[in-house]
């Protein structure tokens, strides 16, 4: 006769990983788990002897996860402790940094998880300022990342915002009808740095 056990696995942490200036959320973000509780460092060096070196290449890991489309993650059957994640998004290359967040998993007397939830904003690698002529806002400008092509157009108060850009010695140019154009030579650091750029534009003659 044979006897099936059936594993209930429960939710012990689980978050929200969103863009840092949109809210929007992000799919495919790598959450891992960089320190833990000794208890969890010994089974999960257990667990990864059974996989050999495909563990490296795995997906999906006790230790790892990726955020859903709705940006949501979890984690399963976490021993009680104090844990550190690393949030990242490796999929749009450097147009994201990355994120430390520091949680706790307990459980209540009832042995349910009392669930601690990680939302997380990750810094987009952004430039953002505002386009004016003798101190009118210009709204309508076209603010373009040469090469790339990221674009984004002022606001009525002249605002602008480009998520998403990578890293690097870029450029920008500046179009706005009425308006001379401008190019603006910039070097953003690294990823998730916020660069602001500001315009001031002269009319065109005629």
């Amino acid at each position: 006769m044979t006897t099936t056990v059936t594993a209930r696995h429960r939710v012990a942490l689980a978050g929200l990983v969103t863009d840092g200036i949109t809210s929007k959320a992000i799919a495919g973000a790598l959450v891992s788990i960089a320190n833990s509780p000794a208890a969890f460092q010994r089974w999960l060096r257990l667990y990864s002897t059974q996989f050999g070196a495909a563990w490296n290449t795995m997906p999906q890991r006790p230790d790892q996860t990726r955020s859903r489309a709705d940006g949501l993650f979890y984690f399963l059957d976490l021993p009680n402790g104090n844990y550190e994640l690393n949030i990242s998004v490796p999929g749009f290359g450097k147009r994201y940094g990355s994120v430390v967040r520091k949680v706790k998993v307990a459980t209540a007397a009832n042995g349910s998880y009392q669930l601690d939830w990680a939302n997380v904003s990750i810094p987009p690698t952004a430039i953002e300022g505002c386009v004016s002529s003798k101190k009118i806002n210009v709204s309508f400008a076209r603010v373009q990342v040469q090469g790339s092509g990221e674009t984004a157009f002022s606001d009525n108060a002249g605002l602008y915002s480009i998520t998403g850009v990578e890293p690097g010695k870029r450029t920008l140019l500046v179009y706005a009808q009425g308006y001379k154009p401008v190019t603006q030579p910039i070097t953003i650091a690294k990823p998730g740095d916020l660069q602001t750029v500001n315009f001031n534009l002269l009319h065109s003659a005629g």
